[in-house]
């Protein structure tokens, strides 16, 4: 067995609020608008743009764009062959998550304050 790669909780904290910032780092990066204070526009927009394309929801085209990527990283998990580094497929499905929960938010299916309470609840 090999040792274990974090002795601390400190260590694995670090570890994954570097990864998480790379996700953000991603997510800002998805569209030339993300850089300025209203960057959630912008995704939004082009999510709207694509599900009407296909006479979808907004979440439904969502899903289908993290589809995808689920896709893959079932693959490697089970121990495939996949075409890309798993760490891209997986910075790729939580970018998703996060537009996601932006478009719940868009279409008012609960409110950010609800959420930011529940995480001081310590849910």
């Amino acid at each position: 067995m090999t040792e274990p790669l974090f002795t601390t909780q400190d260590q694995a904290i670090d570890v994954a609020t570097e990864f998480f910032d790379h996700c953000m780092d991603t997510f800002l990066k998805k569209n030339d608008g993300y850089a300025d204070a209203v960057h959630t526009q912008d995704v939004l927009r082009n999510f709207r743009a694509g599900a009407a394309k296909y006479g979808i929801t907004m979440h439904q085209y969502a899903s289908i764009m993290r589809g995808k990527h689920e896709t893959h990283w079932d693959t490697f998990v089970s121990g495939g062959v996949i075409s890309d580094k798993p760490w891209r497929i997986l910075k790729d499905r939580i970018v998703y998550s996060i537009i996601e929960y932006l478009i719940a938010l868009d279409n008012e299916l609960w409110n950010h304050d609800e959420v930011k309470a529940d995480v001081e609840e310590g849910n």
